[in-house]
C-alpha cells in the first residue's frame, strides 16, 4: 500500500490545498483564488489564515511553474498633456513675469496681501511680449 507524506507545517499543507485548487480552476484576480482556497480550507476543515494564504501563494509562484493569476500587460500613458516647449527665460525675464502676474493678482483679489503658492490660482498665465 502507497502512503503519501503528510505535510508537517500549515504553510506546506496550504501550499497542497492551493495548488489542487489551481489544477481544477483558473482565477482571473487574486481575490478570486483567495476566495476559492477559502472555501477548499472549509470544506477541509483546515484552519484560515490569510498570511499564510499570502506565503503560500508567493511560494508557488517562486517556483515559476505555476502561474496563478494570468499576468495582464498595462500601458503606462502619461497623464499630463505635452504642452509645446516655450522659450527659454533668463532669470530676470521670469522673475518680471512672476511680478506681473503677483501684480494682476492682487489687483482682482483686493483683500489679499499675498499670492498663493499654487498654480491652479493662476488661470491667466499671460503671453511674454518679446
Amino acid at each position: 500500500m502507497l502512503k503519501t507524506k503528510t505535510p508537517t507545517t500549515p504553510l506546506k499543507l496550504l501550499v497542497r490545498v492551493l495548488q489542487d485548487v489551481v489544477r481544477r480552476e483558473q482565477f482571473a484576480t487574486y481575490a478570486d483564488l483567495s476566495e476559492a482556497l477559502k472555501l477548499r480550507c472549509g470544506r477541509l476543515k483546515i484552519r484560515y489564515d490569510s498570511q499564510l494564504v499570502s506565503a503560500a501563494i508567493e511560494q508557488l509562484e517562486q517556483g515559476g511553474r505555476y502561474h496563478l493569476v494570468p499576468r495582464v500587460e498595462v500601458q503606462r500613458t502619461s497623464r499630463r498633456e505635452q504642452l509645446p516647449e516655450g522659450p527659454v527665460l533668463n532669470r530676470f525675464e521670469a522673475s518680471d513675469i512672476y511680478q506681473r502676474l503677483q501684480a494682476r493678482y492682487l489687483a482682482e483679489h483686493p483683500g489679499e496681501k499675498t499670492t498663493p503658492d499654487w498654480p491652479e490660482h493662476f488661470p491667466y498665465l499671460v503671453e511674454v511680449p518679446r
